[in-house]
């Protein structure tokens, strides 16, 4: 029997301690649920609605909403039974609780941008991107960290760098199980499994895994020398392969 699990039943011991409200816990596993209460992380996320969840069960438990049931759809079930409202995307069917929501998850097929900024005029989908872009101008930053009080601008910053005081780490590697605080971090590592280079140098073509080394051979391969491409069409000279070959194209009717 397991040490964790002797302590469901003893009660007493609880050896993880919150860095930030100072609460113990049995298990580590509890401590990580917990410290989404003052991270906000939500790991995660329905496939279908990309609705975001911070415990798993209550993710699964919002998929059935989507999920075919024996009344035809579950959708169709609630509006059957518990009149319940629907509104339902005539373009990818996906079901949303408020027309609202509907309507807001419609620009996603339209690319309608309704809120624009009133000092550089940029357009958002969501009123509450325009909200987010606005603290660009006005410096605003209302998140701020309960431990150390550094300020963010937008609540995600904030969550990304509670992380370097908790120590979580929620993205695993589904291939090493290596684990990372940050999604993007996440990404990059997995390309050395998967052999993916999906940065290419505009001059020579050749591929990296990761941007700043594809910009740092650029810069030092490339910067200092006098590259020319040129069409053998029209002789007519361009800097990167990339352009000459897109110039050839009209050559060729």
């Amino acid at each position: 029997m397991s040490v964790q699990h002797k302590m469901l039943h003893t009660g007493g011991e609880h050896p993880f301690s919150c860095s930030i409200c100072k609460q113990t816990l049995a298990t580590k596993g509890s401590l990580t649920v917990h410290m989404r209460t003052h991270t906000g992380e939500k790991p995660f996320s329905c496939d279908i609605c990309q609705k975001s969840f911070s415990l798993k069960s209550n993710m699964e438990r919002h998929k059935l909403i989507h999920r075919e049931e024996q009344f035809g759809t579950l959708t169709e079930h609630h509006k059957g039974l518990h009149k319940v409202n629907q509104f339902s995307c005539d373009l990818c069917q996906n079901v949303f609780s408020s027309k609202y929501q509907l309507e807001s998850h419609r620009r996603i097929h339209t690319g309608e941008r309704p809120y624009s900024c009133s000092v550089c005029q940029k357009a958002f989908a969501q009123k509450c991107n325009l909200t987010r872009h606005m603290r660009i101008h006005t410096g605003e930053k209302p998140f701020s960290c309960s431990v150390c009080h550094i300020t963010f601008a937008a609540k995600r910053d904030l969550v990304q760098h509670t992380r370097t005081h908790t120590g979580e780490k929620p993205f695993s590697c589904d291939m090493c199980s290596k684990a990372f605080a940050y999604r993007p971090v996440l990404i990059r590592h997995k390309r050395t499994h998967t052999g993916e280079k999906p940065f290419s140098c505009p001059v020579c073509q050749k591929t990296f895994s990761r941007i700043e080394i594809m910009k740092e051979h650029y810069t030092s391969k490339h910067m200092t020398e006098n590259v020319s491409f040129k069409c053998v069409g029209c002789e007519k000279s361009f800097t990167t392969k990339r352009s000459r070959d897109r110039h050839m194209k009209t050559h060729m009717g």
